[in-house]
């Protein structure tokens, strides 16, 4: 049985955000990209003095994070460049978004150029053969945005 296998024990989440903890300090500036309403940080872990900018497509989803979930919001496709970022974010965050974005090689050039010098990226997303993944290559765009919206209520 797959879901026995220790692979599937392992609380990824976790490890996502031990990875956030090891950089992040006083004064940290975080791009979470793509979290919409559940932020990938909650406000508990965030150090006092740092920035919290939240990345999506949708200013509703920002917004329904509620107040405190993020310090500034940032509506824009990750595969568009958006030049007030550039060289401004010591840690980007992803927490499966990013198989869901393409062409991903722009995307993640942006994120690359939003990072300051020794800025890091952590990142947790599905595998090539995840049900997502799969879904995405095998729905049109159109479609599977037009389905999103009517099931999720979204914009």
């Amino acid at each position: 049985m797959l879901d026995g296998h220790p692979r599937y024990q392992d609380d990824w989440l976790d490890a996502f955000h031990d990875a956030i903890r090891q950089n992040t300090g006083d004064g940290t500036v975080i791009l979470d990209i793509g979290s919409g309403r559940h932020p990938s940080v909650p406000p508990a872990m965030r150090q006092p003095a740092s920035t919290y900018i939240g990345l999506d497509l949708s200013e509703e989803q920002l917004r329904l994070a509620g107040d405190g979930a993020y310090d500034r919001l940032v509506v824009s496709d990750l595969t568009e460049r958006v030049p007030e970022l550039v060289g401004t974010i010591d840690l980007a965050v992803s927490w499966q978004v990013l198989e869901h974005v393409a062409p991903m090689s722009t995307a993640l050039d942006n994120v690359h150029e939003y990072l300051r010098p020794g800025g890091v990226l952590v990142a947790g997303f599905s595998g090539a053969w995840s049900a997502f993944a799969v879904a995405n290559r095998l729905i049109p765009h159109r479609i599977a945005r037009f389905a999103l919206q009517r099931l999720l209520a979204r914009d």
